[in-house]
């Protein structure tokens, strides 16, 4: 551990104040490093929790977020956070940042956490019309909810997580709920077709209405409201108010302009080290080795454990990030976690479920060629920690031993010894 400066390492500054970058911030002081830290952000707000924004948050009578950290925790660490801060321009050469306003900051290590953007929908942007919302931040949620409270009729465009929670928060609100998706399953990859099923069947009981494998062909306005839109089998919504969720993308705009490896994301090794060796980059925003490839994820816990790995390597403590993905999302009184990744080859997997679909508590095992590749646990949380906790013998379970009322830990205990 280190107890005091380093030698050449006096300041660390970090690009981005999410869950990653202030997860770095915390694991460098955890660690004794005693330097300065510096975090830049876009938002004007103290770093909050994100993924209430499209749940919990729409359901409040308050607009305080949950923050990830208390304004008094940034001056006990002596880490300093510039809000409404944005850096414009890394110099590799001279170890600088440059901000919007021009000032220079130099860094001894760089830390990038800059996340990943919103896609637009056709090229509509939601600062044009006062009833489009692409949710990303503080702001965008809080306009999303007065939006719900004063609407009848809202359209979701894309049926992923954040699609089926607005929706579940809208439905729970009295409110009509059209989700439109290009696909034909919800959740996209993240999800087994059997799963993707079950979930659209429970949507529609609780009164949310899907249009599958269309898309949007015409939208008529009225100055800046989207009044409707026409969909490619001819369906006419109208619209009070329209939410596009459509994916994202990685931020690799300051990556991109002084030639760090970008490939669907900013590329890193093991060490979460770029092929600058003073920079690192952890979140939303990597491309990382998983097993034999590499893979980009949207995941709290993949940026939060990256950050740790940052952190300690910056501070010569070797570690190598071997990553267990694991996801949830919340839905009416349903809660979704899956850990492992799915390849979205429906075609080719064997589901084996465990517990009982009809009392709402269950566990899929997606097995590919016999091989266990990830489990979706609904109300099961008990279920979710034992096999995340135990996924090195994951090799070892076989879709047979697979069965609805089997003991999950003593199994795993006897598969253990």
């Amino acid at each position: 551990m280190y107890k005091h400066k380093m030698k050449d390492l006096n300041k660390i500054i970090i690009i981005g104040a999410g869950h990653a970058g202030i997860q770095a911030a915390a694991s460098l002081r955890e660690n004794k490093y005693l330097g300065d830290i510096f975090i830049f952000d876009k938002d004007s707000n103290l770093p909050y929790q994100k993924p209430p924004l499209s749940k919990k948050f729409l359901l409040s009578e308050e607009n305080n977020p949950s923050l990830l950290r208390s304004e008094e925790w940034y001056k006990n660490n002596n880490i300093k956070l510039l809000k409404n801060n944005t850096i414009l321009k890394i110099d590799r050469t001279k170890k600088n940042v440059i901000n919007l306003n021009g000032t220079v900051f130099h860094y001894d290590k760089l830390i990038i956490a800059t996340g990943s953007k919103n896609k637009i929908l056709n090229d509509l942007d939601p600062e044009e019309y006062s009833n489009l919302i692409n949710l990303r931040t503080l702001n965008d949620s809080v306009r999303l909810k007065n939006l719900i409270l004063k609407s009848k009729n809202i359209v979701i465009i894309g049926a992923g997580f954040i699609g089926l929670e607005v929706a579940a928060s809208a439905r729970s609100l009295g409110k009509n709920v059209t989700i439109l998706e290009s696909d034909t399953k919800v959740m996209g990859r993240n999800i087994s077709g059997q799963l993707s099923k079950w979930y659209i069947q429970y949507h529609k009981k609780k009164g949310v209405n899907f249009l599958f494998d269309e898309t949007i062909t015409s939208i008529k306005t009225n100055k800046k409201m989207i009044n409707s839109i026409q969909t490619s089998k001819k369906n006419n919504l109208k619209i009070d108010c329209l939410l596009t969720a459509i994916g994202s993308y990685p931020d690799t705009t300051l990556a991109n302009a002084i030639d760090l490896e970008v490939n669907n994301g900013i590329c890193v090794n093991q060490n979460m080290q770029t092929n600058d060796p003073s920079i690192y980059a952890i979140g939303d925003c990597t491309n990382f080795v998983y097993g034999s490839s590499k893979i980009r994820l949207e995941s709290i816990q993949n940026a939060v454990d990256q950050s740790k790995t940052a952190a300690l390597n910056i501070l010569n403590i070797k570690d190598k990030y071997i990553p267990t993905p694991w996801f949830w999302t919340d839905q009416f009184d349903l809660k979704l976690q899956i850990v492992g990744l799915n390849t979205g080859n429906n075609s080719n997997q064997n589901v084996r479920t465990l517990g009982s679909k009809a009392n709402l508590k269950f566990s899929n095992f997606i097995f590919e060629n016999e091989k266990l590749i990830s489990i979706e646990s609904v109300n099961s949380p008990a279920h979710h920690l034992l096999l995340r906790n135990n996924s090195k013998i994951w090799r070892s379970i076989k879709p047979s031993m697979i069965f609805e009322d089997l003991d999950l830990k003593l199994f795993l205990k006897k598969l253990a010894e």
